[in-house]
Order: C-alpha cells, then sequence, then structure tokens
C-alpha cells in the first residue's frame, strides 16, 4: 500500500480526492462546491431529506490535532447543530491514534455515529488501495511518493489515459448527449469497435472522448495509445 501525506494536493484538490474515494465506497454521489464559506459543508449528499450526509474535509497535513480539534470543537460544531444532518463525516489528511479519532467522536456527537464515520490519513491510503483507477486520476500524489512515480513515468500510457480523464470531466459540462451518441455507443457495445467517420469539425473527436467517458465510468479501464494509421493508396 502507498503511503501518501497528501502535501502536494491544496485544500480543494485534497476535497476533490476525498469526494471520489468516498463516492466509490460508498456507493453514492456526493456534491462539492466551489471554493469560499462552507458554512459547514464541503461535501455533501441529499435524497428525499435535506442534509442527509454532509462531510467536512480538513486538510491539515502541516498542522496538527490539537488545532484540528479546536477547529471542530468551536468553528465546525456550532454550524453542525444549525445544519441538522442525519450524518456527518469528517476528512483530515492527519495520522490519528485511536484515542485521537475517539475525542473527534465525542466532539462530534451525535452527528458522528461512530469511527467509521472518521477518516483519517491511514484510511484515505486505504482507500486509494482499493481503488486504484482514482489513485491514478490524481496524478499531483505521485509526486509524493517514488516508487509510483517510477511505474507510471515507466509507463507513458497510464500518465496520457489520467490526463486524457481530467480533459474529459471538464468537458461533459458543456457536452449535450443526442442520439448518434446513443447509437454509436449501442453499436460499441455490440461489435467490441466503433469506427467514426464525418467532415472536419462535425464533432468526431469529442463524440468520441464522451463515448470513452461513459465506459470510464462504467469501471472499464482506458489506455491511450498515440499513432497513425497508414492507408495504403
Amino acid at each position: 500500500m502507498n503511503n501518501y501525506n497528501f502535501k502536494t494536493l491544496n485544500d480543494k484538490e485534497f476535497e476533490i480526492l476525498i469526494r471520489d474515494l468516498l463516492s466509490a465506497d460508498m456507493e453514492i454521489e456526493f456534491q462539492n462546491f466551489k471554493s469560499g464559506k462552507d458554512k459547514g459543508i464541503d461535501l455533501r449528499y441529499s435524497s428525499t431529506i435535506d442534509n442527509k450526509i454532509i462531510v467536512q474535509v480538513k486538510h491539515y497535513a502541516s498542522s496538527g490535532f490539537a488545532q484540528l480539534k479546536h477547529q471542530l470543537k468551536n468553528c465546525e460544531l456550532p454550524k453542525i447543530k444549525k445544519l441538522k444532518p442525519e450524518r456527518y463525516i469528517v476528512a483530515t489528511s492527519l495520522e490519528l491514534t485511536p484515542s485521537e479519532s475517539e475525542e473527534i467522536k465525542e466532539i462530534l456527537s451525535p452527528y458522528v455515529k461512530s469511527i467509521n464515520d472518521i477518516y483519517w490519513n491511514q484510511r484515505i491510503n486505504a482507500l486509494l488501495s482499493k481503488f486504484k483507477r482514482i489513485e491514478r486520476n490524481h496524478f499531483k500524489l505521485w509526486f509524493s511518493n517514488s516508487s509510483i512515480l517510477t511505474n507510471l513515468l515507466n509507463n507513458s500510457s497510464y500518465l496520457k489515459a489520467a490526463y486524457l480523464e481530467t480533459e474529459l470531466e471538464n468537458k461533459i459540462s458543456h457536452y449535450v448527449k443526442t442520439k448518434f451518441h446513443d447509437n454509436a455507443t449501442e453499436l460499441l457495445k455490440s461489435q467490441k469497435i466503433l469506427l467514426i467517420t464525418g467532415a472536419p469539425g462535425v464533432g468526431k473527436t469529442t463524440l468520441a472522448q464522451m463515448i470513452v467517458l461513459d465506459f470510464i465510468n462504467e469501471g472499464y479501464e482506458h489506455l491511450v495509445i498515440e499513432d497513425k494509421i497508414n492507408v495504403g493508396s
């Protein structure tokens, strides 16, 4: 298991990492929000009940437990009481001892139901070992771990794949699916191969990329292999 300290990630990047890991582990979709005053909410899962699950992310890799405890007790707890979530989860990049995790639970009781609602450095690293695709997607993690960085640099296809997935996630918010997308996806699933043709500028590349993203979200692993296809005259 890799042992990241998460110091290569800024606060927002660490928050997005936690969102991805918890969403995958709990099999629900957590929402995250733009940077700014969070009013006690970094991540949230809501169904028919407002604020059903709230996650507070504290990236305190360069701080200590005393500062984390003070922040939770004096700043976050009053916000939690106003929000009244059904469940409250704390995630921190700090390493915690069993007694420290118990202290956090007691401070935030009854909103933190158990120790299982507290994610600290060791637990987060365990989730990264479980969800390798998420580890690869957050490539700034690699800068703190020479072994994984060396392996990935020796296999450039992984680097290209991680970069592509980041680019696709940024594009998806501006993309509107059409019948061509659905038809192409079904054809690829049935025939195992898909050739997209058309005039320049009609959206062939974007269509291909969005289909790839669909398969990634279904759990498929993708590799980027770049080479020219030479067609004989």
